[in-house]
């Protein structure tokens, strides 16, 4: 026999790119639920958490004349590590710090792959390497 529930719960994470707004995104989502489901009555709770993506060229922000991603970079590359600077494609309260207008790296060491896991580890070396990069940057 076929079950056929009286309710269906949806938690949808939709999140942002630079210039996007939490209200236009939420408003498409409801626009695309409606659309998909004529005559369903949906309920939409207000979001958990809705921030800004981080803002557009933060890579190349300046401080006080020092470009801190580009420091930090130095700085890792300086401890015999490579460093790459790149887009972040997960979710970081950096984007809070940055929607106030304070230029933010996203830096640490370790994987994203291995952050947040059930096996979530990170190796004591590349703690220790990110600690001297921070040194050197901001000494």
């Amino acid at each position: 026999m076929n079950l056929v529930p009286d309710l269906v719960v949806i938690e949808i994470d939709r999140r942002l790119v630079p210039g996007e707004s939490p209200e236009e995104a939420r408003a498409e989502v409801i626009r695309r639920l409606t659309a998909a489901l004529p005559g369903a009555a949906i309920e939409h709770e207000a979001p958990f958490v809705a921030h800004l993506g981080l803002a557009e060229g933060g890579v190349e922000a300046e401080v006080a004349g020092i470009r801190p991603a580009r420091r930090l970079g130095e700085s890792v590359r300086a401890t015999g590590r490579g460093s790459v600077v790149r887009a972040a494609r997960y979710g970081t309260n950096a984007s809070v710090y940055s929607a106030a207008g304070v230029p933010t790296v996203v830096f640490g060491p370790g994987s994203i792959e291995q952050a947040h896991t059930v096996d979530e580890w990170i190796e004591v070396a590349q703690v220790d390497v990110a600690a001297a990069a921070l040194v050197a940057a901001v000494g």
